[in-house]
């Protein structure tokens, strides 16, 4: 049943096009928290990655909803391109960001995928029984399931392998004059080389 779905024109291409739309979404997020370790640091930067997931998840809450409503009284293939065709232009916007390293693009492009991925979460799986025979919805529920979690590890893995040639930026030292003081005090003294030595 899998490899007759996978290679079948009426589940194949919804297969792999939900796998990269997810790929993408994780990617660009860990992307984001990359840049926000790695480039920025600081003492705020587990309050920006909290705010890299916040901004993605918080259209899911009005919008997920819509999306179901939507599927329900307009042709989900149509909506499913539309809203395919808008997500070009965001993944711009993040390639932009990662080329730039600028958090603003990624927090714009994470929020326009927060908006896509709502509505379309509906969608990708009412429109399964347009494609799919009564048999097959289960295999095919659960391969795009699937694919959405595998997806998730890929961009994890993608992430760790782009950032793994980076090293964090160090912090800037706040110790004041203690810490000109102690390594001043690691610094050894030419005279105390002669006062060691042995007379004659």
């Amino acid at each position: 049943m899998f490899r007759t779905l996978m290679t079948s024109r009426r589940f194949a291409p919804l297969f792999w096009r939900q796998f990269f739309s997810a790929f993408n979404d994780n990617f660009v997020r860990n992307m984001l928290v990359m840049l926000i370790l790695f480039r920025f640091g600081g003492e705020n930067a587990s309050l920006e990655i909290l705010l890299a997931t916040i901004v993605f998840i918080l259209p899911s809450i009005p919008l997920s909803a819509l999306g179901g409503e939507i599927a329900d009284s307009h042709d989900k293939a149509l909506i499913a391109r539309r809203l395919k065709f808008a997500e070009i232009f965001i993944q711009m916007i993040a390639a932009a960001g990662c080329s730039f390293d600028s958090a603003a693009l990624l927090y714009v492009a994470l929020f326009g995928l927060g908006i896509i991925a709502a509505p379309f979460g509906p969608i990708k799986y009412g429109i399964l029984p347009d494609h799919l025979r009564r048999e097959e919805l289960v295999s095919g529920n659960a391969l795009v399931e699937g694919a959405t979690f595998a997806a998730i590890i890929c961009g994890l893995v993608a992430r760790l392998d782009r950032g793994a040639g980076r090293r964090p930026l160090a912090r800037p030292y706040r110790g004041g004059g203690h810490g000109a003081r102690s390594q001043a005090g690691r610094a050894r003294d030419p005279g105390d080389d002669e006062a060691g030595r042995d007379p004659g």
